[in-house]
């Protein structure tokens, strides 16, 4: 017996959006533009995205694209009560979303101090 899923929830084109919630320090409500500029460069700089996967049989290479998984740039916002909101608009059938995602966020926190931490994704 299978589950049904959860997470994301498909929409009927099979896409779907996944929202990242962050922390910020109080005084950072300016700082959407900042991360929205942030986002784009990091997409130029590091889109194509070359896997080096290693295991029994050798290394396998995979190279990713970001618009082959999602649609643009993510959008960011600064929610009423003080939380980072970025939101990343999927494709239907794509692979690496979540190493996307990952990626991205992780190395967006680091950049940023203001960016205290991931709260939730949905």
């Amino acid at each position: 017996m299978t589950s049904a899923r959860k997470f994301p929830k498909l929409r009927d084109d099979g896409s779907f959006s996944v929202t990242a919630v962050f922390r910020c320090r109080d005084d950072q409500v300016d700082i959407v533009p900042s991360i929205a500029d942030w986002l784009q460069k990091w997409l130029c700089e590091h889109d194509p995205w070359v896997f080096r996967w290693h295991g029994g049989d050798g290394v396998r290479i995979e190279t990713c694209y970001f618009g082959e998984s999602f649609h643009g740039t993510p959008s960011v916002a600064m929610s009423q009560d003080g939380q980072l909101v970025v939101v990343f608009e999927a494709r239907s059938l794509t692979l690496h979303w979540k190493d996307w995602l990952v990626r991205i966020t992780k190395e967006m926190a680091a950049e940023f101090e203001s960016v205290e931490g991931l709260i939730r994704s949905y």
